[in-house]
């Protein structure tokens, strides 16, 4: 990975806004004209983004919102980032890891009712996955919430470009390794603008935002936290906005032509669904025949980084132990099999070739 946010030529004209407006946080003008350019690139309508100080604490936030009772369960699939399980806890809600499908590497609506009547618990929540990326079927998870009466809070991470916008909520990392990111943020998309602005309440210490209620400015209606995306921050956002189709494009380009140079490797697997028209920061593979340790550590010795991003499972990490889960053998597999090759935005060819060489000489030498 080698992130490539903004130059700083590009971010100076913000800058210097800011330094006119002298408004450096607190929902100021840059945060609002970000937002909106967001819910037009989204076709969602005013009031459908918020963005926050990070993904996690937006994620954080929407189960406060969405969710029931604290202590209640929240379902998710053990094939995602820790980050997932840690936004369950911290909205005080209780991780109930789950399987994913074999298809798509995901948490599926029609495999989590199969999964609700085996539930050790009062069920608050459901948090689908984007998978390193790939689109979620919003549509399919709104009516999962109107048949269940349970609310879907979709982690789309690194779904920037795949992202799709429905009545359930969902959160953008905008984490500088993500395919457009600021540095450090998120977004919440969601066309239920109620719960947005509840949201929006909740990342600013939990008072009210609406002019029109006779209370206190400064009295906090709800139990929130500081989750306040910086003007400094918009800044970034709103120079990458200038520049993301062609920085969507270039992205586009090497993932291409990864594929392409790649094809001819019977061993290894593109992701499902990644052939298809969305762009991620990362490109990944199943070698079903071979450890994903075995191959990083063969790799690693032709000096090519790769990486599980997921490691063995969120599900495994020791801050999750004591967390229920189902069985777990698709995810196991995937854990030992998916691994993630070098790349990056200004990847050439001839890289891309020599990842190629370095790969087949670890799989077949």
């Amino acid at each position: 990975m080698r992130p490539q946010l903004p130059t700083a030529a590009r971010i100076a004209p913000y800058l210097e806004e800011i330094d006119a407006s002298r408004w450096y946080s607190n929902f100021g003008p840059l945060a609002g004209r970000f937002e909106e350019r967001l819910s037009s690139q989204f076709g969602s309508g005013a009031g459908s983004v918020l963005a926050v100080a990070n993904g996690t604490l937006g994620l954080t936030l929407a189960l406060q919102a969405a969710a029931a009772l604290p202590g209640d369960l929240c379902m998710l699939p053990a094939f995602t980032f820790s980050a997932s399980a840690s936004a369950v806890m911290a909205a005080g809600l209780t991780p109930w890891f789950v399987d994913v499908d074999p298809g798509s590497w995901a948490l599926e609506p029609a495999l989590a009712r199969d999964c609700l009547p085996n539930a050790p618990g009062r069920v608050a929540a459901v948090m689908p996955v984007s998978v390193f990326g790939r689109p979620v079927d919003v549509a399919a998870w709104d009516e999962f919430s109107l048949e269940t009466g349970i609310p879907a809070v979709i982690d789309g991470a690194a779904s920037f470009d795949a992202a799709r916008v429905g009545q359930s909520p969902v959160m953008i990392s905008l984490h500088g390794t993500k395919v457009f990111g600021v540095g450090e943020g998120g977004l919440i998309l969601s066309r239920n603008k109620a719960l947005i602005s509840q949201i929006r309440s909740l990342s600013s210490f939990g008072f009210p935002l609406d002019p029109a209620k006779k209370t206190e400015p400064r009295a906090a209606l709800l139990p929130g936290l500081n989750a306040k995306f910086s003007e400094y921050c918009a800044a970034v956002g709103l120079a990458g906005l200038e520049d993301w189709p062609a920085t969507r494009q270039r992205f586009l380009d090497v993932r291409d032509a990864y594929y392409a140079i790649l094809e001819n490797i019977p061993e290894l697997q593109p992701q499902p669904g990644g052939l298809e028209p969305w762009v991620s920061a990362t490109i990944n593979f199943a070698v079903p025949d071979v450890s994903a340790r075995t191959l990083i550590a063969a790799l690693a010795q032709r000096g090519i980084a790769a990486r599980r991003w997921w490691g063995d499972g969120c599900a495994t990490a020791p801050a999750f132990d004591s967390c229920p889960r189902t069985a777990l053998p698709v995810t196991e597999g995937l854990t030992d099999s998916v691994i993630g090759l070098p790349f990056y935005i200004d990847m050439t060819r001839d890289d891309i070739h020599r990842v190629k060489t370095a790969v087949i000489a670890a799989l077949r030498g």
